[in-house]
């Protein structure tokens, strides 16, 4: 299975415009490939802590809607993101692949959060 951790953009918040249609495209996706039954690969590791398909995981930054009133802050935007892919990755087994997807605002800071997870 598969988890698309989404950080939205600065207008709104997760619920917000075109944003519900679009994680109901994303689970819509067809589940990713699995290795042949009987392979060492498919032995490795039968549970994939989600089910099969995709997830989507909304993230709500602190001061966007039903989150903290705090002043959004981009020390607070790429605290929240690593905080929301943390929670992600200790609920999914290690065959569950985790995407990062931003717009706009959340672009930037999918990308702050890329590279911290890339260069540890």
């Amino acid at each position: 299975s598969r988890v698309v951790l989404y950080l939205h953009g600065n207008a709104g918040h997760r619920a917000t415009f075109l944003r519900p249609a679009f994680y109901k495209a994303l689970t819509a996706l067809a589940p990713p490939r699995r290795p042949a039954a009987g392979t060492a690969a498919a032995r490795s590791n039968p549970s994939d802590g989600v089910d099969g398909g995709t997830h989507v995981v909304a993230v709500e930054y602190r001061g966007f809607g039903d989150s903290s009133s705090a002043l959004p802050t981009q020390a607070g935007l790429q605290l929240d993101a690593l905080a929301a892919y943390a929670y992600v990755a200790e609920r999914v087994g290690p065959r569950t692949e985790i995407y990062i997807a931003g717009h706009s605002l959340g672009a930037g800071v999918a990308a702050f959060l890329a590279h911290n997870l890339t260069a540890a």
